[in-house]
C-alpha cells in the first residue's frame, strides 16, 4: 500500500480496501461493526466522552500538530477529549506503522484493540484522515454503509478496478448495514460526513467514479476538513448527552450515583482479573486488606484549597472513628492515587497488589460537595460495596424498576446495578441493614424524575437514604469489626 494520494484515486484511509474490513477498519473477536450502535449498557463507549492516548509513532512536528488539530476538532464541536494517558487501563495508542491507515471501532477493555494506525507521510496529509480514524475509535463506521444511503448515491461496481470486482470484496465493502440496533441518531445523510467514502472509492481511474449522487451535488463526497455539522451531530447525540453532568442541583441522587450506565455499580472499577466484588470479604489470607489499617495515597490533582480540606476532612473521619489511617505515601508499593479527571466520582474495591489498579477519582466540583462522597469512594477502595446490595435487603427495602429513566429500564443494566449479592464470600459482620450508611442509593438513584423513587423503604423511615454526611455509626462498626479487630 503505497497512500499516495497524488496516484491513487480516492482518500488515503479507502487504500487499504483488500486489507481490512472497509479500507481502515479493524475488526475483533467476534466480528462487528457499528454505525453508531446505542446499547442500554454503553459497553464501547469512552467513559464520558474520555479517550486516553499514547502516541508510539515518530511523527514530524508537523504531523504532531496536525493530530492535535483533529483532538481540536472534538474539543471545539462536541463534548468528546482526548488527553494523554496517565494511568488508565483502557486507553488508545496511536502509531504510524508503514500498514496504511485504520482503527477499532469503539472502546474494547483490551488496549492492545485501541489502535489507531496512521501511516506517515500518507496518512497525515490533511486533518481529515486523522479526524476519521478518531471517529472510528469512538464507535462509528461509514456513512455510505447507512441503511437508507440508497436514497442519496447511487453505487458503481462496474466501476471498480478489476481486482474489486468480486461479489465478496463488494459485500464487505460497499454493502449496508440493516441490523436495526444500529441508529443514525436522526441525522441526515451526509454526503460531506468526514466518514463517506470518495467518489472514487476503489475506481479503475479518476474519471470512473464509483458513487454518484442521487441529487445534484457537487465536489467529492467525504470531508477532508474534518467533522461536518452531521458528524458533530452524531457525536453529540452519542456521546454528549449521556455525559454526566454531576450536579447534585439538578440531577436526581448523589454524585457517585451518575454513574450509572458507565461504571458497575455507578462508581467502581473492575479489576481484569475478577468480576466478584465485595461488602467486605472475610477471607483467612486477607489478600485485599490494607496492612494495619493504613492506605498510603498520592494525590494527583488539582484540587482548590477547600477540596484539599474537604479530602482531608473524609480522611479524619476514619481516623476519628475507627483505626484506618490514609497517609500520603513515602516509598510503599501498594498505595492510591487520588485524581480528579473528568470522568465522574469512581475507586476500585479492596487492595490490589498492582498500583494502576488502586485508583479513587473525584471528578470537580460535583463529587467534593459534601464530604459523604470521599468518604463513600474511600470505603470501596477499603472493601466494601454498597449497602443495598446486600443479600438482606429485599427485608428493607423496594426496589421500583418502572422509577428508573427510560435508558436504564434494561435487564442488564438492573442487574449489574440493583442486584443482591448472595454470595457466601460476602458478610455484613451481622451489622443490620442500615438506611443511613454512606454506601448507600439515593431513594432517587438513576430515577426518571425527583417525584419517582427507585428504592423505599418498607419500614417507617424519614428522608433520603444514604449519608452526605459521610460515616455513620453502622459503617463504623463494620469497619472496626473489618479493621481494627484482627
Amino acid at each position: 500500500m503505497t497512500y499516495d494520494t497524488k496516484r491513487t484515486p480516492g482518500y488515503p484511509h479507502e487504500q487499504g480496501f483488500g486489507y481490512y474490513y472497509q479500507g481502515d477498519v479493524l475488526l475483533r473477536k467476534p466480528k462487528g461493526g457499528r454505525l453508531a450502535y446505542v446499547d442500554p449498557t454503553s459497553n464501547d463507549l469512552w467513559t464520558n466522552g474520555v479517550v486516553p492516548y499514547v502516541v508510539k509513532a515518530n511523527f514530524t512536528g508537523a504531523e504532531r500538530r496536525l493530530l492535535q488539530a483533529a483532538f481540536t476538532q472534538y474539543a471545539t464541536k462536541t463534548c468528546v477529549r482526548f488527553v494523554r494517558r496517565t494511568n488508565e487501563l483502557q486507553y488508545i495508542t496511536i502509531t504510524n506503522d508503514p500498514t496504511g491507515c485504520y482503527s477499532y471501532v469503539g472502546r474494547s477493555p483490551d488496549p492492545t484493540e485501541n489502535v489507531v494506525n496512521l501511516q506517515t507521510p500518507g496518512c497525515m496529509t490533511d486533518v481529515g484522515t486523522p479526524v476519521h480514524e478518531l471517529m472510528h475509535t469512538l464507535g462509528f463506521l461509514h456513512e455510505q454503509s447507512r441503511s437508507d444511503r440508497d436514497t442519496y448515491i447511487t453505487f458503481h461496481p462496474e466501476n471498480l478496478r478489476s481486482e474489486y470486482q468480486d461479489p465478496q470484496f463488494i459485500a464487505i465493502n460497499f454493502g449496508k448495514y440493516e441490523d436495526p440496533s444500529l441508529t443514525n441518531y436522526g441525522v441526515s445523510y451526509g454526503l460531506d460526513s468526514v466518514m463517506h467514502y470518495s467518489r472514487l472509492a476503489g475506481a479503475v481511474s479518476a474519471n470512473a467514479p464509483v458513487l454518484t449522487p442521487n441529487k445534484p451535488f457537487f465536489g467529492d463526497f467525504g470531508n477532508p476538513a474534518g467533522l461536518s455539522a452531521g458528524d458533530a451531530k452524531q457525536v453529540n447525540a452519542r456521546y454528549c448527552d449521556r455525559v454526566k453532568s454531576y450536579d447534585p442541583k439538578k440531577t436526581p441522587g448523589y454524585p457517585h450515583e451518575q454513574g450509572l450506565g458507565h461504571y458497575y455499580q455507578a462508581d467502581i472499577l473492575l479489576r481484569r482479573t475478577t468480576k466478584e466484588g465485595r461488602f467486605a470479604v472475610a477471607s483467612p489470607y486477607k489478600i485485599d486488606y490494607w496492612p494495619k489499617g493504613v492506605v498510603p495515597y498520592v494525590v494527583r490533582a488539582n484540587f482548590t484549597a477547600a477540596e484539599s480540606q474537604l479530602l482531608q476532612a473524609a480522611f479524619e473521619q476514619y481516623a476519628t472513628k475507627t483505626c484506618v489511617r490514609f497517609v500520603p505515601r513515602t516509598s510503599e508499593l501498594q498505595y492510591v492515587t487520588i485524581t480528579n479527571d473528568h470522568a465522574g466520582c469512581y475507586s476500585y474495591v479492596g487492595r490490589s497488589p498492582d498500583p494502576t489498579e488502586n485508583v479513587i477519582n473525584l471528578q470537580t466540583p460535583a463529587c467534593m460537595t459534601d464530604v459523604g462522597t470521599p468518604v463513600h469512594e474511600l470505603m470501596h477502595t477499603l472493601g466494601f460495596l454498597h449497602e443495598q446490595s446486600r443479600p438482606d435487603r429485599d427485608e428493607y427495602i423496594d426496589f421500583h424498576p418502572e422509577n428508573l429513566a427510560l435508558q436504564y429500564q434494561d435487564p442488564q443494566f438492573i442487574a449489574v446495578n440493583f442486584d443482591v449479592y448472595d454470595s457466601p464470600y460476602t458478610t455484613t459482620y451481622n451489622v443490620p441493614y442500615n438506611y443511613i450508611s454512606v454506601m448507600h442509593y439515593s431513594r432517587l438513584g438513576g430515577a426518571a424524575s425527583w417525584n419517582a423513587p427507585v428504592l423505599t423503604a418498607k419500614k417507617t423511615f424519614f428522608g433520603d437514604f444514604g449519608n452526605p454526611a459521610g460515616l455513620s455509626a453502622g459503617d463504623v462498626k463494620q469497619l472496626m469489626i473489618r479493621y481494627c479487630t484482627a
